[in-house]
C-alpha cells in the first residue's frame, strides 16, 4: 500500500508507463506514423530529387525545365539568385522537410524497410487516379498528363524515355510541392486562423480550392466537351491528391503522383499518347 502511495506521489500509479521524453521518438512506431515522419519522406523523395535536377545538366533534356511549370512557378520566386536559382526548388523541398524534423524535435531514427513500402504504398495510391479519370471521361482519359508535353501531337513514342521519366518524377514533386504542401497546409492554416473553421472543414475548403487551382494551371486543348472532362479529372484529381495528402503526408501523395505519372507517360503505348 505504501510503495502505491510513493508511485503516485511520483506523478502515477504504480503500473502507468513513464512518458516519452521531450525529443526521444517512442521505442516502436507504427507504418503509418514512421511514413508520415519528415526524415523517411526526405529520404523517400530525395532520389527523386535527385535523378529531376541532374536531367537539367543535360542539353537534350533542356525541354523538362519549361514543361514542369510548378517547378516554374517556384523558380521565379527565386532568379535573384541567377543561374543556380535553376536547381533551388529542389533544395528547397529538402530544407523545407529537414526543417518540418527539427521543429517536431523527436530522434533522427531510420527504420528503411518504411522506403519501399511508401513505394508500395503509392502505386496502390495510384490506381484510383487512373479509375478516377477512366470514369470520368473515358479511357483516353488516363493520359491527361500527356496534354503539357512538348510534342504531344506527335505521340509519346517522340519524346525520349528519359524525358517522359524525368517530367514523371518533376511534375510529382513540384506540383505536390506548390498545391499540397503549400497551398494546402497555408490554406488551412489561415481558414482555421480567420475564419475560425474546425480542423476538418478548413482541411476541406484547402483541399478544394488548391484542387481548383490545379485545375487550371493545366493547359488543355481541344473541343468544349473534352476541355470540360478533363477539367473535371483535374479537379476530382487534385481533390483525390489533397485528401492522401491530408491522410497520408507529403511522401505518399508525391508517389502517388509520380506513379500515375509513369504509368501514362512511360508505361501506355507510345503510339497513343496523343
Amino acid at each position: 500500500m505504501g510503495s502505491k502511495r510513493r508511485a503516485e506521489e511520483r506523478g502515477g500509479t504504480a503500473g502507468a508507463k513513464p512518458a516519452p521524453r521531450p525529443g526521444k521518438a517512442p521505442s516502436r512506431l507504427g507504418y503509418a506514423d514512421r511514413s508520415a515522419d519528415p526524415l523517411h519522406i526526405l529520404l523517400f523523395v530525395l532520389p527523386l530529387v535527385a535523378f529531376y535536377e541532374a536531367t537539367l545538366f543535360l542539353d537534350d533534356l533542356s525541354g523538362v525545365r519549361e514543361t514542369v511549370a510548378a517547378h516554374e512557378l517556384i523558380n521565379r520566386f527565386l532568379n535573384a539568385f541567377g543561374e543556380f536559382a535553376l536547381y533551388l526548388p529542389g533544395l528547397l523541398l529538402i530544407a523545407v522537410l529537414a526543417l518540418m524534423k527539427v521543429a517536431r524535435g523527436d530522434a533522427w531514427r531510420v527504420r528503411w524497410k518504411t522506403i519501399p513500402l511508401m513505394a508500395f504504398e503509392s502505386v496502390v495510391w495510384a490506381i484510383p487516379l487512373l479509375v478516377i479519370a477512366a470514369l470520368l471521361s473515358g479511357p483516353a482519359a488516363v493520359q491527361v498528363a500527356a496534354d503539357a508535353v512538348p510534342g504531344g501531337g506527335g505521340g509519346l513514342a517522340s519524346i525520349p524515355l528519359l524525358s517522359r521519366i524525368a517530367l514523371s518524377i518533376g511534375a510529382g514533386l513540384y506540383e505536390e510541392m506548390l498545391f499540397r504542401l503549400l497551398m494546402v497546409s497555408l490554406g488551412a492554416f489561415a481558414l482555421r486562423r480567420m475564419v475560425r473553421l474546425g480542423d476538418t472543414w478548413a482541411a476541406g475548403f484547402a483541399i478544394a480550392l488548391a484542387a481548383m487551382a490545379f485545375t487550371f494551371y493545366h493547359h488543355v486543348d481541344g473541343d468544349t466537351g473534352t476541355i470540360i472532362a478533363r477539367r473535371l479529372v483535374y479537379f476530382v484529381a487534385g481533390c483525390f491528391l489533397g485528401l492522401i495528402f491530408v491522410l497520408r503526408g507529403f511522401g505518399i501523395v508525391v508517389g502517388a503522383h509520380v506513379a500515375y505519372d509513369l504509368f501514362v507517360l512511360v508505361l501506355l503505348p507510345g503510339d497513343s499518347g496523343s
